[in-house]
């Protein structure tokens, strides 16, 4: 094996995560018993400057041209990725090779750095295992550490495993045991025993989708057909004088969603969901309140409107009711430019009737790695106050 010494390596931000095997627990991999040795008649000698009659080691082999290409693909919107920004980066450009020092004691999978050459120096650690300490497999540990999230390859699973492995079925990591015994005139003899960790059709090391979660609290976009302009009764004695007859609003939706450690990849709105809105029979001026969602590779728009009768379908002739703007980011904006019909108000009720527009439903969020992430219960309501006093 050609392993890549220190000048290879960039040191690393602090792991997102990390997990040490037990002692011992090396050992099972090897079966009981793992070595015998037999000195014969000359029985145990002594391991010349060493003392003992026996040495041992554990260390990792990679088989393969280094780097060796994984199945893992790196998710591409996390804050570890950062030294790319800028790039476009497909699975291709972040999928994970794996690299042996020389010792034998540290396997690293990267990705190529800015420069998009192995060993420049730029390259981006993805996931580190180290074998700790112990000559043997009883006494010997392997430690895990991640430090950027992988991509799930079905993104309709919040939680699914993928387990690291190569992609040529000639490149493989092996733990290997290697014994050197001496007997009584000095003779010795070397064995050694290796279990396959990782190939392409197995591998001991699974890598856990930690999935979305909801968060945050919800808050509702309040509007008041008051500041429209020429609409509203702003004199009124029951009418509030500290209302701000505001009828646009701007918020974030990414704190409605914890994608976690994969990150938001995108917010935006769903074309589907415009007859779902429609059946709201929202009216305003006693037309039917209609809706179209436009969805780009920016920002997606919905538009609450009336029809002018002229032809179907939103046009330069009809009548914007309200307006929301979605961002890939998660940013948003509302602007009320109509009125809508209200309920009746009693004779001198100072209350004035509020409709509600839930657009949660409109609304979808993926992860990093393309899985689907829930957005809050309420995380985009319109509030929309009535001028009626």
């Amino acid at each position: 094996d050609t392993g890549y010494g220190p000048s290879y390596l960039v040191a690393p931000t602090n792991a997102m995560g990390s997990l040490t095997t037990d002692p011992g627990e090396l050992a099972a991999l090897f079966g009981t018993p793992a070595s015998f040795v037999k000195y014969g008649a000359d029985g145990a000698g002594t391991v010349p400057t060493e003392g003992g009659s026996r040495t041992d080691s554990v260390k990792f082999s990679l088989t393969g041209t280094q780097p060796v290409l994984s199945n893992l693909v790196a998710t591409p919107v996390v804050s570890a990725l950062s030294p790319l920004s800028g790039l476009e980066l497909t699975d291709d450009r972040l999928k994970v090779y794996l690299t042996l020092n020389t010792e034998g004691t540290v396997l690293e999978g990267r990705i190529k750095g800015l420069d998009g050459v192995w060993g420049g120096g730029d390259d981006l650690l993805i996931v580190r295992m180290t074998l700790n300490g112990g000559d043997t497999p009883s006494t010997a540990t392997i430690t895990y550490e991640q430090f950027a999230p992988i991509q799930n390859p079905t993104t309709t699973l919040y939680d699914e495993p993928v387990l690291m492995k190569t992609v040529d079925p000639s490149e493989y990591l092996d733990i290997v045991w290697t014994t050197t015994a001496y007997d009584g005139d000095d003779d010795y003899d070397t064995g050694s025993n290796s279990v396959t960790l990782i190939d392409n059709a197995k591998s001991i090391f699974s890598i856990d989708d930690d999935g979305p979660q909801l968060a945050g609290q919800p808050d509702d976009v309040l509007l008041w057909e008051d500041g429209l302009s020429g609409i509203g009764n702003t004199d009124h004695p029951y009418e509030d004088p500290d209302e701000a007859e505001v009828v646009s609003a701007t918020g974030d939706l990414s704190t409605q969603v914890n994608a976690g450690s994969d990150g938001i990849k995108s917010i935006g709105l769903k074309e589907s969901y415009e007859s779902t809105l429609d059946a709201l029979g929202l009216k305003s001026g006693g037309a039917a309140v209609l809706h179209d969602i436009t969805v780009t590779s920016g920002d997606d728009t919905l538009i609450a409107y009336t029809e002018s009768g002229d032809t179907t379908g939103l046009d330069a002739l009809d009548t914007e009711i309200y307006r929301v703007t979605v961002s890939e980011n998660g940013a948003y904006s509302v602007l009320l430019s109509g009125n809508l019909d209200h309920a009746r108000s009693l004779a001198g009720q100072p209350d004035e009737d509020e409709i509600i527009i839930d657009l949660t439903g409109a609304l979808y969020a993926t992860e990093g790695d393309n899985d689907p992430a829930p957005i809050n219960n309420g995380a985009l309501r319109l509030v929309i106050e009535d001028d009626a006093v």
